[in-house]
């Protein structure tokens, strides 16, 4: 695990800053002065693109075959839930919800997206998406900080979440009532 652990801590240097890899050891032996017959972790990758996301799981996974290898270890991985792919925002969409929320005076952000992964890739590449964000007044507190969970109790986070509903409700008004935007997101 250990060899595994340094070999990925080189590879992050290859890496482009939009890549991530995280990840923590679950089961690391019993006592400090026994090698552990057993090791375990979870590690989570992301990346901008499917592609570029099975790259990486293949590099990765070399990672732990080393420490495998080196070691005279036996190595299973067992994979999670399917990948999560990257998100496409849909550009109709994405528009729509923009002048709506705007009209809600939150105005969106351009810009790279997080490196964050979720589930919603996988359906933005069956079905025309969106997945906008809406800010909660927080910074510098980022998601998955106790500042940021603190601050997901606070007023301005539940209006953010009634703002947000609103524009993506008059989003889907909109969508319902443009015949030709239906038609063109049927198409895709």
């Amino acid at each position: 695990m250990t060899i595994a652990q340094v070999a990925i801590g080189l590879l992050r240097q290859q890496l482009p800053s939009t890549i991530r890899i995280s990840g923590i050891v679950t089961d690391g032996g019993g006592a400090v002065n026994i090698i552990p017959s057993h090791t375990s972790a979870r590690y989570n990758l992301r990346a901008p693109t499917f592609e570029e996301l099975m790259e990486l799981r293949a590099r990765v996974t070399r990672c732990f075959e080393a420490g495998a290898l080196a070691t005279g270890a036996h190595l299973e991985i067992v994979e999670g839930d399917k990948p999560y792919a990257h998100m496409v925002q849909n550009a109709a969409m994405t528009e729509l919800y923009r002048r709506n929320a705007e009209a809600l005076g939150r105005p969106v952000q351009d810009g790279p997206r997080s490196g964050a992964g979720t589930d919603m890739g996988n359906i933005s590449l069956v079905i025309p998406s969106i997945q906008p964000n809406i800010g909660i007044n927080c910074l510098p507190a980022i998601n998955h900080q106790p500042e940021f969970a603190a601050a997901c109790v606070r007023p301005e986070a539940d209006q953010a979440v009634l703002d947000g509903a609103l524009a993506m409700a008059w989003t889907t008004i909109d969508l319902a009532l443009s015949q030709t935007l239906r038609h063109q997101l049927m198409q895709q």
